[in-house]
């Protein structure tokens, strides 16, 4: 697995639209043992760190293989 992309989001509609970008959002997302069926970091994608990330720099961490409940 390589480097960890972050994508540029408008804030205000981040928050405006509730995105689904996080490991908690995921049918993936095991959070019995806060990992990802798939074996994908789970650190960079989690609610909290999504959060943060996007109310300081404005950048997200997408998960490209995210599959929404």
């Amino acid at each position: 697995m390589g480097e960890i992309v972050r994508d540029f989001v408008d804030k205000d509609v981040f928050f405006k639209m509730n995105y689904a970008t996080s490991c908690e959002d995921c049918a993936h997302f095991d959070s019995s043992t806060v990992k990802c069926t798939f074996g994908y970091p789970t650190a960079p994608h989690l609610k909290e760190q999504q959060l943060h990330d996007v109310k300081t720099t404005g950048m997200v961490a997408f998960c490209r293989t995210q599959e929404i409940d």
